[in-house]
């Protein structure tokens, strides 16, 4: 008898560690120290929510996901994804503070949500990038100077005007619908807009490269930034 999907309820441990050989999917489990889960031939998922007081990693094979989208999740530490070969795509929701690991290369696509996004060193992203912040006051700021958010990149915050967020791109930014409820900065060299983006204020600094506008639309409350070095700018304007 061969079950392809290994799922585990309720863990009422200090620290546990998982190793299976079919995929992982984690119901409902309470850890008051680490967790350490790795699938060595498929994905990682959970059906119920996971809380973690110590470090969580995550391990899984080549081109395989790890998707912990669950609402009530709770990472009170670092969350480390990893894999044998490439990540595929990785989903993460943590109801507390979320903060990247340092390094972090995603193969497919990133979608992250928190209540504020950090990180802790380079984000590579060869896909879509979708972050969110909820909460209000609660910031976005990912400003490492070597990240690279991939094909396109999405933003979300609190509707408050105290939740900005701050994004800094190595390579051009293809920014699509956002919506931030402060300040939405961001940074690359050549910025497009290709989805509707509200903002309460805007600092978009494609210094470098161009500012375009492709079937996008902005839509800010207050003031609004543009800069562009060295090159043309044509974005929709601000209403």
């Amino acid at each position: 008898y061969h079950q392809p999907t290994s799922q585990f309820r309720r863990v009422l441990f200090r620290s546990v560690t998982l190793v299976d050989g079919n995929a992982v999917d984690l119901g409902a489990s309470t850890l008051g120290g680490s967790l350490d889960v790795t699938a060595t031939t498929s994905d990682i998922t959970d059906s119920d929510a996971v809380d973690v007081t110590g470090t969580a990693t995550f391990t899984v094979s080549d081109g395989s996901n790890i998707i912990l989208d669950t609402s009530t999740n709770t990472f009170s530490d670092t969350v480390m994804f990893a894999s044998a070969g490439t990540l595929g795509d990785v989903t993460i929701v943590d109801d507390s503070a979320l903060d990247l690991q340092s390094g972090l290369t995603v193969g497919g696509n990133l979608s992250a949500t928190g209540a504020g996004l950090t990180q802790s060193g380079t984000l590579t992203v060869s896909g879509t990038t979708s972050v969110t912040s909820t909460g209000s006051g609660n910031d976005i700021t990912l400003a490492n100077a070597s990240n690279d958010f991939g094909t396109s990149l999405t933003v979300t915050t609190d509707a408050s005007a105290g939740s900005d967020a701050t994004l800094l791109d190595s390579t051009s930014v293809s920014l699509g619908s956002s919506s931030v409820g402060g300040l939405l900065d961001v940074t690359g060299p050549g910025i497009d807009v290709t989805g509707s983006v509200s903002a309460g204020s805007l600092d978009l600094d494609a210094s470098g490269g161009a500012l375009t506008d492709t079937g996008g639309d902005l839509s800010v409350v207050g003031t609004s930034i543009l800069t562009v070095t060295g090159a043309d700018a044509s974005p929709h304007p601000c209403r």
